[in-house]
């Protein structure tokens, strides 16, 4: 089945495919081609700090340094994307990586029972993280201006199914890779995924307009202002990003530790675990599909806090879970659910936002949101070594995403639409 009838499945019209532009493939075929790498390093970096240490607090470590760059740079990653060359940078992003990487990859070739090797993984967990907070606004910003406005929703459902085709493909491929030739070979094949990302990045030709790509006269900390004061004064952006603060807790606290749990308490393989992460990515594709289906017979808000009441009730069927079927089903239908919601997520704060103003908002949302994964990464890994059983943390997490969507009902996202509040405007 082409994707064309996988469309049709969905009520998209095909035609929608022969409409988008080459620069959007060129845009999508960097984001997969990086990606499969990510699912790699993924895969390899928690098991790798896993063999080292056997430690449940050194994983969580390493999964929540991930995830804190974006504490310190996600404001800083809006303002660059409101006034740089969007493709230059994200080429520039790609190849930072493929260097950190790189790098990473020949230290533990080189000296992988060293002592100080954990640290040194610590840091280059951290600085590879780094480029994230600075490089999605950019992507996400650039995305706009390559796609008409009317076809923002099935271009972020292709993004977002691009994404997902990979965790079908990436995990299961990286588990037999591990498997057979050891971490240090997965490193290595994300090292040239970023370099390919890079390449196909080059071969865009399309430019933000030269007002946007330039720099104002304003100084960085009223840039910043302008975009934390658009995002507050918007109930819709505001209680969205709030409703993300709330979820990514309650899914961090099993996330952070999943790998743990798979090996330390299913006693999974590498192939198992590539299995389940890649049976997962079925869900989170079908999701992506049917995304733009839902944005077109419902509100975004009602989309984004029943999907994330639902997630949360999946989140319980973890404590059933014994083997690769009863871990993958619930995992893949929360997938689905939340890939809905991201899908639906993005889309909302492209049409809403000023394109002048979308890279610092997405920054600014971003970082509301992202606030509490290092949070309840350390917090899970902590209870864990503090012996608290990690069904107790799958328990807590779903009651929380549970609550953070039964509490959005109750907000003005609930009845968030396509248009921006009346009170917001644009510079503030």
């Amino acid at each position: 089945m082409g994707w064309i009838d996988i469309a049709r499945c969905f009520h998209v019209d095909g035609k929608d495919l022969e409409r988008m532009t080459r620069n959007y493939y060129l845009l999508v075929g960097g984001f997969f081609i990086s990606t499969i790498g990510d699912w790699f390093y993924q895969l390899a970096l928690p098991l790798l700090v896993y063999n080292l240490t056997h430690s449940a607090m050194n994983m969580a470590i390493t999964y929540g340094l991930a995830y804190a760059p974006f504490l310190l740079f996600s404001p800083f990653g809006g303002v660059i994307a409101d006034r740089v060359d969007r493709r230059r940078f994200l080429i520039w992003g790609d190849l930072s990586s493929a260097i950190i990487v790189g790098l990473l990859t020949a230290l533990v070739f080189l000296f992988t029972h060293a002592n100080w090797l954990i640290w040194v993984i610590y840091l280059l967990a951290f600085l590879l993280a780094s480029i994230s907070p600075l490089y999605h606004p950019s992507f996400q910003s650039y995305l706009p201006h390559l796609v008409a406005d009317e076809q923002l929703p099935q271009a972020n459902s292709w993004l977002q199914s691009a994404e997902n085709l990979v965790i079908v493909l990436g995990p299961l491929v990286g588990g037999i890779v591990i498997a057979t030739l050891g971490s240090p070979l997965a490193l290595l094949i994300d090292t040239f995924s970023f370099l390919g990302s890079a390449l196909l990045l080059a071969l865009i030709r399309a430019q933000v307009p030269q007002h946007e790509a330039t720099s104002s006269a304003r100084s960085v900390m009223d840039s910043l202002r302008s975009g934390f004061h658009y995002v507050w004064d918007s109930p819709i952006l505001r209680y969205g990003s709030l409703l993300f603060l709330g979820t990514n807790f309650a899914s961090t606290l099993v996330q952070a530790n999943f790998v743990f749990f798979l090996v330390n308490l299913l006693h999974f393989n590498p192939v198992q675990i590539g299995i389940t992460f890649a049976s997962t990515g079925v869900g989170a594709l079908v999701g992506a599909l049917a995304a733009p289906w839902l944005l077109r017979r419902f509100q975004p808000g009602l989309i984004l806090v029943t999907t994330t009441i639902c997630a949360g009730l999946m989140t319980l069927l973890l404590l059933f879970a014994h083997n690769v079927v009863t871990v993958s089903v619930p995992w893949s239908l929360g997938m689905a659910l939340s890939t809905i919601n991201i899908v639906t997520w993005f889309t909302l704060r492209q049409r809403i936002v000023p394109k002048d103003l979308l890279g610092r908002v997405i920054a600014t949302t971003r970082l509301i949101a992202f606030i509490s994964i290092p949070v309840a990464a350390f917090v899970g890994g902590a209870l864990l070594a503090s012996m608290v059983d990690i069904y107790v943390l799958i328990a807590c997490s779903a009651l929380l995403r549970t609550l953070s969507g039964v509490v959005g009902f109750f907000t003005p996202l609930a009845r968030g639409g396509w248009k921006a509040q009346p009170e917001v405007v644009s510079g503030q």
